[in-house]
């Protein structure tokens, strides 16, 4: 499966994100390695991971994908890597959801543009 961009995308949730980005002129990288380990982000922002657990609301979430939410989340902690964590909820409103966990505000275009050329 692949977005409008191109990018590879393991899910239509992840292309939801991935053209959401694109449209919007956010320039961002798909399966960025993490410092360590077998990980890597869905996407990366301007050195900001952003990861959609998209099995977290399912109440039969396998226990390795809660285990991995949690390394992901204390490799981040310890490298000071903000993260951002999208759910099935968010991908209803990302100008809203996603917008505001970059810290833009979506109908403010300049701010979509400073995140572009930075």
């Amino acid at each position: 499966m692949y977005a409008k961009d191109g990018h590879r995308c393991d899910s239509v949730s992840e292309i939801i994100i991935d053209d959401w980005l694109f449209e919007n002129h956010i320039s961002h990288t798909r399966e960025y390695p993490y410092p360590e380990g077998r990980y890597s982000s869905d996407f990366m922002v301007n050195n900001i991971f952003i990861e959609f657990f998209g099995l977290a609301n399912v109440s039969s979430m396998p226990l390795h994908y809660r285990e991995i939410m949690k390394k992901k989340r204390e490799i981040c902690k310890k490298y000071k890597i903000l993260l951002v964590e999208l759910y099935e909820k968010d991908l209803y409103n990302l100008n809203q959801a996603l917008g505001e966990k970059l810290g833009l505000q979506s109908k403010q275009k300049g701010l979509f543009e400073f995140l572009k050329i930075c």
